[in-house]
């Protein structure tokens, strides 16, 4: 995802306690029965990225340049942006997946959602 302001998006690995490294199978639902006494909220890694993803993106983007559009994460993304009035153009040469992601949107936010075919539509982004 490219936004459409100068900046960039920072993401920095932490270690925050003991447990590292450890496989989080079916979301994470292996692991909370792992450890139940834990006392932390587990997170499947596609939805914090796009949590982080979506707190740098400032709140007066009017578009935004999705590539890797039609992902999991990507339709999570531009489901989302869709939603709060940000024009978003996806970046996929398939009609088709575009058009599937484009239906989930609430009709009244469809109209958000842009498929572009080439980089080149960054460069009118506003």
């Amino acid at each position: 995802m490219w936004p459409c302001h100068s900046g960039t998006v920072s993401i920095q690995r932490r270690n925050f306690g003991r447990v590292v490294n450890e496989a989080l199978n079916g979301g994470g639902t292996l692991f909370v029965r792992k450890h139940p006494d834990l006392r932390v909220r587990v997170v499947h890694g596609n939805t914090l990225t796009a949590a982080v993803i979506l707190n740098e993106i400032p709140g007066d983007v009017a578009e935004v340049f999705l590539t890797g559009a039609t992902s999991k994460l990507g339709r999570a993304i531009a489901l989302y942006l869709c939603r709060k009035k940000i024009r978003v153009l996806m970046l996929t040469l398939s009609t088709e997946r575009f058009m599937n992601i484009q239906r989930e949107a609430p009709a009244e936010f469809q109209q958000y959602l842009v498929q572009v075919t080439k980089y080149q539509a960054a460069q009118n982004c506003k």
